[in-house]
C-alpha cells in the first residue's frame, strides 16, 4: 500500500522496473480520501513503478511485489 496525493481526472500507470507499460487505469476521485486497486494477479515478484500524470507533471512512487497469487 502507497499513499499519493492525487487530483481530478487523472491516469495512473504501473511499469516494471525496465519501463514497460503493464498496466494504466484512470482515475476520478472522489472528496476525501481514495484507494486505487490494480490487479496483480498476473505480476511476478519484484519491483515496479506507480506513475501518475496530472497538468503535466508526474508523480512516481515503487511498487513492490513480495508473493505471486
Amino acid at each position: 500500500r502507497t499513499h499519493m496525493q492525487i487530483g481530478p481526472d487523472k491516469k495512473i500507470y504501473l511499469t516494471d522496473i525496465s519501463g514497460k507499460e503493464i498496466s494504466q487505469k484512470e482515475i476520478i476521485p472522489m472528496k476525501g480520501a481514495n484507494v486505487v486497486s490494480l490487479n496483480a494477479a498476473d505480476l511476478s515478484k519484484g519491483i515496479y513503478i506507480a506513475q501518475i500524470i496530472q497538468n503535466g507533471k508526474s508523480s512516481s512512487k515503487k511498487v513492490y511485489i513480495s508473493t505471486s497469487y
